[in-house]
């Protein structure tokens, strides 16, 4: 998670480090647990339709994730359902870092 966000996330002026970075190349994502790649793409259909708040993105619920499993039709196993939750929880501890990270940079500047 920590990879998506320094790597996806905009900065205050519209751009991803992936597209600062693009002409020279940039690390490869951590690698996945095999098996595991469709929690990761649950999260990020989760993550699409996240909700802000005052801190913030705000943590899933688990009325978030079983509307989300209702509507799409998904049936996920209890251990799926705590992985997405640490993946929601590493997610925006990253979040909080980047942004953290980016308003120390403006206080030098």
């Amino acid at each position: 998670m920590a990879y998506n966000v320094e790597w996806y996330t905009r900065d205050k002026d519209g751009i991803t480090k992936a597209e600062k970075f693009e002409h020279i190349g940039y690390p490869d994502p951590p690698e996945l647990e095999p098996g595991s790649d469709h929690i990761l793409l649950w999260f990020h259909q989760l993550n699409a339709q996240r909700q802000a708040s005052f801190s913030g993105a705000a943590a899933f619920s688990f009325s978030d994730i079983k509307a989300w499993q209702e509507l799409s039709g998904v049936i996920v196993r209890p251990e799926e359902v705590s992985a997405i939750l640490e993946m929601d929880v590493a997610y925006r501890n990253a979040l909080h870092d980047f942004q953290e990270k980016g308003k120390e940079r403006d206080k030098r500047k």
